[in-house]
Order: C-alpha cells, then sequence, then structure tokens
C-alpha cells in the first residue's frame, strides 16, 4: 500500500477478503460433498446387503422346504414303503369250505375283498388290523373268543365252525398225578420258603409216581424237572423278566422245529417289556406267514398230498398263545387258535403252572402226530419233476407288504 492512499488499501482489503471468502465458501461446500458421496455409499452397502439377506433367506427357505419335503417323503416310506402288491386271484376254486348251506369260503372272499379296499386306501396297519393283513394273504384268523375277524355269517354258522375246528384238533387230558403235583406244589410254594417247595417236590414225585403208567411217569418226570426249574430260580426268575433290557424285548426269537426237509413248529416271542398290543399284533401276522410259507413249501415245493398242519407259538408277555395252520380248502389257510395260557408273574400264581403244562403238552402230541406222516418224504429227491396235485392247486401267493 501507498501511505497517504486510502482508495488502493481499500481494494487491497476488498480483494484480500473477497478471496478469503472464497475460500471460506470452498470450505463449508466441501463437507457437503463429502457427506452426499458416503450416504450414496451407504444406500448402495444397505442395499447390497439387503439383497444378499434376502438372496440367503430364499436359499435358507428353500432349504427348510427341502428338508421338510424329504421329512415327509420318510415319513410316506416309513409307513407303506411300497404299495401293497395285491394281485387278481384267477385260481377256479374247486374245493369249498361249507357249514349247513352256508359257504364258509365265500365269506372269507368277502373279508378278504374288504382288506384289500382297506390296503388299497392306505388304512391298514400290523398294529391295528392283524387280522385283514393275514387275510391278504389268505390266512383265516379263527379265535373263538375274539372278535379281531368278523365273517357275515350267523353265530350258530360260527359255533359250528369252532366245533368242528376242535374236532380237528382235540385237547388231550393231562394224567391226574400232573395235576397232582401241581396241586401240591403250588400250595407250598404260596406259603412257604424255597427249602420247603424243593422237599414238597421229591415227596410228591415219590409218592405220585407209584402205582401209575409209564407215560404217566414220563409226564411226572417233567412236571418233576419244570418244578425243580421254579425252585433253583425261586423269586428271582419273576424279578428279572420285568427288567429285561429295552434291546431284547424288542428282539424277536424265533424257534423253528425241522423234520428232515420240512419245518412244523414255529415261534415269536418278546419279552413282558416289550408285550403291548403293537408288538404283539405285528408278530401275530409274522408267525401266520411263517406257517404259511412252511405249507406252501410242502405243497408246492415238494409236492406233498398229505393232510399237514403246522404250528405256531406266539408268546408276548406272559401270555402264550399256540396255533394250528392247516389247507383243506382252496385258498383258505386256518390259522386255528388250539390253546393258550399264561405264565406266573410270581409265586403265588404258581398254580398257572398246571395249565402250561397242559398245553404245551397238548402242542408237543399234535406235533409228534404230524412229524409220523413225513418219514417217506425226508429223502426227498429234489431233481423229481414235480407235477402238480390237488394241494397245489389250493395254494395262493402270499403278498408283499409294507414296512411296519
Amino acid at each position: 500500500t501507498i501511505p497517504g492512499s486510502g482508495t488502493e488499501s481499500i481494494s487491497v482489503f476488498n480483494s484480500v477478503s473477497s478471496e478469503a471468502k472464497d475460500h471460506e465458501a470452498d470450505d463449508d461446500k466441501d463437507p457437503k460433498s463429502t457427506d452426499s458421496s458416503s450416504k450414496q455409499r451407504r444406500k448402495s452397502s444397505e442395499k447390497a446387503e439387503k439383497s444378499d439377506i434376502s438372496e440367503k433367506i430364499e436359499y435358507q427357505d428353500e432349504s427348510v422346504a427341502k428338508t421338510n419335503r424329504q421329512k415327509e417323503n420318510n415319513n410316506i416310506k416309513r409307513t407303506f414303503v411300497l404299495e401293497w402288491n395285491l394281485y387278481e386271484d384267477l385260481k377256479q376254486i374247486v374245493t369249498e369250505w361249507t357249514i349247513d348251506d352256508t359257504s364258509i369260503s365265500e365269506a372269507f372272499f368277502r373279508f378278504k375283498s374288504f382288506a384289500e379296499s382297506k390296503a388299497n386306501r392306505h388304512e391298514l396297519k400290523f398294529s391295528e388290523h392283524p387280522g385283514e393283513i393275514l387275510a391278504l394273504n389268505s390266512i383265516l384268523l379263527l379265535e373263538e373268543n375274539s372278535v379281531r375277524v368278523q365273517l357275515n355269517i350267523s353265530s350258530a354258522i360260527r359255533t359250528k365252525i369252532f366245533e368242528q375246528m376242535r374236532a380237528i384238533y382235540p385237547k388231550y387230558d393231562l394224567p391226574k398225578v400232573v395235576e397232582d403235583i401241581c396241586h401240591r406244589c403250588a400250595q407250598v410254594a404260596r406259603k412257604q420258603t424255597r427249602e420247603a417247595l424243593e422237599e414238597e417236590i421229591d415227596n410228591a414225585y415219590n409218592d405220585l409216581r407209584t402205582n401209575s403208567s409209564p407215560s404217566d411217569k414220563k409226564l411226572l418226570r417233567i412236571s418233576q424237572n419244570v418244578w425243580n426249574h421254579i425252585a433253583e430260580n425261586w423269586r428271582t426268575s419273576f424279578d428279572s423278566l420285568q427288567t429285561i433290557e429295552d434291546t431284547h424285548g424288542k428282539q424277536v426269537v424265533v424257534l423253528n422245529k425241522i423234520s428232515g426237509k420240512f419245518e412244523v413248529v414255529f415261534g415269536l416271542f418278546k419279552s413282558p417289556y416289550k408285550s403291548s398290543s403293537h408288538f404283539a399284533n405285528v408278530d401275530l401276522v409274522d408267525l401266520g406267514v411263517f406257517m404259511k410259507d412252511s405249507l406252501d413249501n410242502m405243497y408246492k415245493e415238494k409236492c406233498l398230498e398229505l393232510d399237514m398242519a403246522v404250528f405256531g407259538i406266539h408268546a408276548f408277555g406272559y401270555n402264550v398263545r399256540i396255533y394250528a395252520m392247516d389247507l383243506s380248502y382252496d385258498a383258505v389257510y386256518r390259522m386255528y387258535l388250539i390253546g393258550e395260557f399264561e405264565m406266573p408273574k410270581s409265586n403265588i400264581s404258581l398254580c398257572l403252572v398246571e395249565n402250561a403244562l397242559h398245553e404245551v403238552e397238548n402242542l408237543k402230541n399234535f406235533v409228534e402226530e404230524y412229524i409220523e406222516r413225513l418219514p417217506s418224504y425226508t429223502t426227498y429227491n429234489e431233481n423229481t419233476i414235480k407235477t402238480p396235485t390237488e394241494k397245489m392247486r389250493m395254494t395262493r401267493k402270499t403278498v408283499a407288504t409294507p414296512r411296519k
């Protein structure tokens, strides 16, 4: 500046002030621009994040839906696994089961058709419909005091059915000496100690074997052995049955009695821990199919022409049922309950041993009777040409069933 020149001094000041204002304006403007850019970047980032989240949600939804579909498919497979392999029976019915002009065969075929309709609708359950599932396999379950299979026949005809079956499979009388030893031992076991029971077993056996026939002595000896086993396992055997491990309870124990190439006795057993109706009914179906397949083997594979029967033991918990199965009429495998008994749950109920011995001895006699018919066939030649027989014509296929 030039001293004394006020105008120049002012213009220079104004110029400096103007530049300062411009700088201040620029300083004010830059933060706004920066904020705008950062906002845009944040918006882009948020938009990208939202897009990623939506994609993840869609993927998760699809994954959950896929998992649910797999669970549904697995549930369906566990329930049915495959469709019931039902087939149309084109064989002509030649030998028909009739009583007083009433066709039992026709009544059973109607029941079988009803079972097939339920199977096609996926309404059959092994745990609830054992009679219907057996009927799909041409097996007629005959239990006199049960309503599991209801044929459309009169009560009078139903009564005659069981009269006829009892005549085919009569009860053998238990020798009185066996009744006596069971009565004496049960009375002692109810009130006294193990030592007293052991003493009574020996005393009863020695008293009763005098003047007994050889066959009665044999059964008396068997009864003595049974009671000795009970005495040896005094009290402990009842408790151990109640506490069987879960895996043992689920396991099915199968018994086969084989005569040469022929299986004539089958058994399925469940512990008291797994003796509910669900497990019992599943085993009943399996037992019936085992028995039917054995008869089919005799008639279709071995070409027997004999009137044969096979037997099954169905034990679930403390309950035991014994069945016989035969094929006397076309497409009707009769599965008849020939006896049942209950096993003792404690020393107080050892009176049940007598009935158990009776039913088991009855089964033994039946098995021996039918096995005696087989010796000439035990040397069966597999290369023999199979010619159709009347019994072969009576047989029917076993139905492939879904998993239980």
